[in-house]
Formats: structure tokens, C-alpha cells, sequence
């Protein structure tokens, strides 16, 4: 009512911007269809008390409803009925996952989604049918990703030279492109089908949501730079964990570049989380330059 009294619509774009404006509010915040809308005007007790003038004006809403509608059917519910059965059709479990493998807004998605629960009910029974279906297969999906990192959280990972170093961050993204928080949250919430003991792997991921810094992008070329000009000095340890004599060295740009170019080659995201892992792995040698130089062509559970 607020914003028919004080929409002025004497110009043609004002009275567009009115029509949007109604017709967003109705179809969209309230989830109605103008003959919905109608029932639900008339049906309500206040109707038999309110004013002629209130009654007029819920009457010119219901003309501006209409019009928006039918504008909305002729122009974006074929489009929408088409990206819905795509996503249906398609082997992503989730709408965000979708979304990104064609590009699209994920609030497209929701317009296209919110159309089609209003508009056919049909597909939208065949929406909610599949993406039970769909949640099934993801929980299934995480669930044997978490019993990799299980496995290799208890047992360690093991190198080609048959030494085992510990599981890390980059580890994690090597079997997983889920974020550390959101996996957390499947873990606890989600009830995943896991056989095994997860504790450790709750530990892990806890402690990556609990210190945000190690989630932090190291996005602009200016941020990379500066990693790139850090000076790392370190000192190599023997067996029982003592400093080697005259081993003190310092970690080279060189190094540092083929880190950097092997998370990119490898589709991990360039956090303070992965970038130390990295650091980690080159001070303990268990990184070497001629494996970060070889970009691996698929995910895989242990960094060969």
C-alpha cells in the first residue's frame, strides 16, 4: 500500500518502475501468482472492513500483479523452465555447483527456481523429486571424501621415496574443491553415510574455520609479489629432530614461483593456508622442485 500511495505515475518509465516494483513484491517476496494473490485479497477478514479508498487501491495492485505477470510468463518462464530441467538433467548435485559450470549468476538460478514453483507446479515436483536424489548422491559423494582424509589424517601421506609426511591443506584440496567450513558443516549436520572414525577429521577442518587468516586470498598481483619478496631462512633437521650443522639456507623466489604456478596448475585456491602448507612441505624436502614443476592432470589423494 506504501508504495502505490507514494509512487507517482504520471510519466511511462515511473509507471514501469511501478509495475516492477508491485509485481517484484508479489510474485517474488510473496511467492504469488496474480490469481493467487486475488484469492488471498478477498479471503481476508479485513477485507469486509476496510475503506472504498483502500479497496481501490489494492484493486489498481491487482491490475499492476496482472500486468507484471503476464510480461513475466511471455518473456522468462520458458527460459526458466529450460535452466531448471538442465539442472535436473545435469551430473552437478547442487544449484552453486551448477551455476558455475555455465557461468550463471546463482541468483538467476533462485528467479528461475522461485518462477517455477509458482508457475508449474509439475516441474517443480520433478525439481524437489531429483534434487532428494541429488543430496543422496552428494552425501555419498563427501562421505568417501572424508574417508580418504581419514585414512590419510591417521596414517600420513606417503611419498614416492616411501616417506610419510604429514596430511595438509593442500591435501585437502587435492581431494576436494568443498571449502573446509562448508565440509565442517556436512560433517555435523548433514548425517554423511561414514564408516570410520571422523574425529580427526573434525580437528582438522575445525581448525582451519576456527583461524580465518589461514583462509585469507593471496589474490592481487601485489599480494603475490609480496610473498614472493618475503625472506624465509630455515635450517634442515636430522632424523632426531636436530639442526644440521651448516645447513641454514634460504627459500628462493624460484621455489616460491613454481609453488605458486603448481596451485594454479592444480586448481587450488591461493590462501595463507595452502601457500605455508607449500612452505612447509619445500623446508621439510618433502616438496621437491621437480614435483611442483609436474601439474597434475586430475585430483588425487596423495601428492606423488
Amino acid at each position: 500500500l506504501e508504495i502505490v500511495k507514494n509512487c507517482i505515475k504520471d510519466s511511462e518509465r515511473e509507471r514501469d518502475n511501478f509495475v516492477d516494483k508491485i509485481g517484484k513484491l508479489v510474485v517474488f517476496e510473496y511467492g504469488l501468482s496474480h490469481k493467487a494473490y486475488n484469492v488471498n485479497i478477498t479471503s481476508s477478514p479485513a477485507a469486509k472492513t476496510i475503506s472504498e479508498k483502500t479497496k481501490a487501491i489494492l484493486k489498481e495492485i491487482s491490475v499492476v500483479v496482472s500486468e507484471y505477470e503476464n510480461n513475466l510468463l511471455e518473456t522468462e518462464l520458458a527460459k526458466s523452465q529450460d535452466l531448471i530441467d538442465s539442472y535436473i538433467k545435469s551430473c552437478e548435485l547442487d544449484a552453486e555447483s551448477y551455476c558455475a559450470s555455465i557461468g550463471l549468476d546463482i541468483n538467476d538460478f533462485k528467479r528461475a527456481k522461485k518462477l517455477v514453483s509458482i508457475y508449474d507446479k509439475d516441474q517443480h515436483a520433478i525439481l524437489t523429486k531429483e534434487q532428494k536424489l541429488k543430496n543422496e548422491c552428494k552425501r555419498n559423494f563427501l562421505a568417501r571424501k572424508v574417508e580418504a582424509m581419514a585414512y590419510l589424517l591417521e596414517n600420513g601421506v606417503e611419498l614416492e621415496n616411501g616417506e610419510i609426511r604429514n596430511f595438509d591443506l593442500i591435501d585437502y584440496y587435492e581431494i576436494t574443491d568443498e571449502e573446509p567450513v562448508a565440509m565442517y558443516s556436512h560433517i555435523c549436520t548433514k548425517r554423511l553415510p561414514v564408516f570410520c572414525d571422523v574425529s580427526k577429521v573434525k580437528r582438522f577442518l575445525n581448525s582451519i574455520k576456527t583461524n580465518l587468516f589461514l583462509s585469507n586470498r593471496i589474490a592481487t598481483d601485489a599480494d603475490k609479489e609480496r610473498k614472493l619478496n618475503e625472506t624465509i631462512k630455515f635450517a634442515e633437521k636430522d632424523e632426531n629432530g636436530k639442526i644440521i650443522e651448516g645447513s641454514y639456507r634460504e627459500i628462493t623466489r624460484e621455489e616460491k614461483e613454481l609453488l605458486l604456478k603448481y596451485l594454479e596448475d592444480n586448481n587450488i585456491p591461493l590462501t595463507e593456508g595452502t601457500y605455508a602448507a607449500g612452505i612447509r612441505r619445500i623446508k621439510n624436502n618433502t616438496f621437491g622442485l621437480e614435483e611442483i614443476s609436474k601439474p597434475s592432470d586430475n585430483k588425487k589423494l596423495v601428492l606423488k
